[in-house]
């Protein structure tokens, strides 16, 4: 059994549910993770809580910003780019045999340049059931290293386990449930190779998922991971989920939701939350059978109580429409987002 651990690793955070018209959400930056609220005492005095996004940076862990080192695009990205413009000048002056300057020596000492070029050279394996696949890191698929910004990320961070990376899902513009586990997968795939240490030693991640964020990482750890014959406790560490709706919701007006999502793409991810849909345990991706792929002690789940200390559009207004039966319907919003 893969083993826990409190060392500082890379941190993704996966956003929630979008609406059924996601052109807004894929132009915020952070996801929404950076948003903070201002909490008002009675005395008259305000604590400002400054978002997560900012809190782990401020924080004693140090973490830093990995915004762009992995591309989402919403078409396969098919050309393999070259090597970032510093690492292209240091093999050039290798091959003349001319002395390296200090900052393309620290390059190389430091095991970057060997990285990209290893990165370049090398795809890995995806075993599926009926099929196999070499994929590349740079190219070849929706998710992609940005090799100028990985380059930057490498030289300019002093730890790079301690990094925070969003995953941007929405950004694929394919809303299916085994997109979002296999880009997930990627993600992480990526995240390891890049921040792999000089020893070869490759991280696990974090993930922190707000509302469907949750589903999607159970994705990747139920359906996804098993497909491919690999336990996700060997790639992620720890998982919290805040808000996420795990043993689904009573949808009053579902039917008419998935008309409008059928035709909006968001039928898929509607049916997720569907109460009877988790509640099957001939389902993979049931709540049911969580504990089989992955250990539960390593799980912490969050319900909010009050939606009222955040301003978050999305979850107040999902949390109207869904009101469990016999709750006075869209006029009464009682809790965070859509967990009840």
């Amino acid at each position: 059994m893969s083993v826990p651990t409190r060392t500082p690793l890379p941190i993704i955070l996966i956003r929630g549910f979008g609406g059924l018209n996601i052109q807004e959400e894929q132009r915020l930056t952070y996801q929404g993770f950076n948003q903070g609220t201002v909490y008002e005492h009675k005395k008259g005095t305000n604590e400002i809580y400054e978002g997560l996004i900012l809190s782990f940076l401020k924080s004693d862990w140090q973490y830093q910003d990995a915004t762009n080192v992995v591309t989402f695009s919403s078409r396969e990205i098919e050309d393999e780019p070259a090597l970032p413009r510093k690492l292209n000048s240091l093999q050039k002056m290798l091959q003349d045999g001319k002395p390296l300057p200090s900052s393309l020596q620290w390059l190389k000492d430091n095991g970057i340049f060997d990285k990209f070029k290893r990165l370049k050279e090398e795809t890995y394996t995806l075993n599926y059931p009926d099929k196999t696949e070499q994929k590349r890191y740079f190219s070849g698929d929706k998710v992609v290293i940005n090799p100028e910004m990985s380059e930057y990320f490498l030289e300019s961070i002093k730890d790079p386990w301690r990094s925070i990376w969003v995953f941007r899902y929405y950004d694929l513009k394919e809303r299916k449930f085994d997109t979002y586990g296999n880009a997930l997968v990627r993600l992480i795939y990526l995240i390891r190779e890049l921040t792999a240490n000089q020893a070869g030693v490759k991280p696990k991640v974090n993930i922190i998922a707000h509302s469907m964020g949750g589903l999607i990482a159970r994705e990747a750890v139920q359906v996804t991971y098993p497909s491919l014959g690999l336990k996700a406790e060997d790639y992620i560490n720890k998982i919290i989920t805040l808000g996420t709706p795990h043993q689904g919701i009573t949808f009053q007006i579902l039917e008419d939701w998935l008309g409008f999502g059928g035709e909006l793409g968001a039928q898929e991810e509607l049916e997720r939350f569907n109460l009877k849909n988790q509640s099957k345990l001939n389902n993979p991706y049931s709540f049911q059978n969580f504990e089989k792929h992955f250990p539960l002690e390593r799980l912490l789940t969050i319900v909010g109580t009050n939606y009222k200390s955040y301003n978050f559009r999305q979850a107040s207004f999902l949390n109207r429409v869904f009101s469990p039966r016999y709750e006075f319907g869209s006029n009464y919003n009682r809790s965070d987002g859509l967990v009840k």
